[in-house]
């Protein structure tokens, strides 16, 4: 399953490397918000890493990194070769493993 863009309406992601805020930071900002105003809800996929890296210029590290601080706070979960999701506020579903 590929994970679908934001709709058109959404922010687009805006990353400042000047900023005293690192880029990571930054794109991991951008995603907690989309959840948060919910984009994405449980379960659902978030953007790919390539349409991420893409989008926002970085590095594909980068992004990596962003998404791995979004899924050691627990926002996020992984599942190898299916994507990157949001998580349920209640516990991670089975079959995930929280790594990116």
């Amino acid at each position: 399953m590929l994970a679908m863009s934001p709709p058109v309406a959404w922010p687009p992601v805006q990353i400042n490397i000047r900023a005293a805020e690192p880029a990571y930071q930054q794109l991991a900002g951008w995603l907690r918000r989309g959840v948060q105003a919910g984009l994405w809800g449980p379960d659902e996929p978030v953007p790919s890493l390539t349409w991420l890296t893409a989008e926002s210029g970085l590095a594909t590290g980068t992004v990596r990194r962003a998404i791995k601080f979004l899924v050691d706070e627990g926002v996020l979960y992984t599942v190898a070769g299916r994507g990157t999701y949001v998580r349920r506020r209640t516990g991670r579903p089975e079959g995930s493993h929280g790594k990116t």
